[in-house]
């Protein structure tokens, strides 16, 4: 079972329970693994600055954030894609 109100579950269920706290991992824990999102779609990362900002916006949740940046990569590619078709019908 999870939980985002602890102090509204009753004692006794809290005492046959084991407790697992899952705090957010501070922004810096982060910048290693969302580069990694943008270069599997062959893409440059943002600088840290913007990927802080997603983090934050994101409060912790790494639904949040993945959703945010795969959100981010996907326009990308779509607009990566839409350049490339407006090159090639110039051409053609």
């Amino acid at each position: 079972m999870t939980s985002n109100n602890l102090d509204q579950i009753d004692k006794g269920i809290q005492n046959r329970s084991v407790l697992i706290d899952m705090n957010v991992p501070p922004i810096n824990d982060w910048r290693p693994i969302l580069p990694r999102v943008y270069e599997n779609a062959g893409l440059p990362a943002p600088p840290d600055a913007v990927l802080d900002q997603v983090v934050q916006a994101g409060r912790g949740s790494a639904r949040s954030i993945f959703s945010d940046i795969v959100m981010s990569v996907n326009q990308e590619v779509r607009e990566k894609h839409e350049t490339h078709l407006i090159t090639l019908k110039a051409c053609g």
